[in-house]
């Protein structure tokens, strides 16, 4: 995901966006704009509307996915401090498991794989 982010900042640099002073390359885009839930989400607001809505001859490709969910799978999930955001956790969804497994084990993501005694 962080080669993402360095393609993200390369497209946005080759678009011609400016950035503030302190954004110098890709790894100060990423302190700025992918360090916190906050920034994440202000950042894709603007992306969103900007890239993906109004300029829509980028639509579906991997830079500017619709949804914030895909938005941080594509960028943010390998983040230390985003591992654990409902947005990153596994993609196994209730319908993936069978109707015998109970509500309370379908629901609990926590749950670690055991080998038999």
């Amino acid at each position: 995901m962080k080669d993402n982010i360095i393609k993200l900042y390369n497209i946005l640099i080759k678009d011609g966006r400016t950035f503030k002073e302190s954004i110098k390359d890709a790894a100060s885009f990423e302190t700025e704009y992918f360090s916190s839930e906050k920034a994440i989400e202000s950042f894709w607001r603007w992306i969103n509307e900007n890239k993906y809505l109004k300029e829509g001859k980028n639509k579906g490709k991997i830079y500017f996915p619709g949804t914030l969910e895909k938005f941080y799978k594509t960028y943010a999930c390998d983040l230390d401090w985003a591992k654990d955001l409902e947005y990153c956790k596994s993609n196994v969804t209730t319908s993936d498991l069978p109707s015998w497994v109970p509500d309370c084990l379908k629901n609990n993501f926590n749950l670690k794989p055991t080998n038999p005694p």
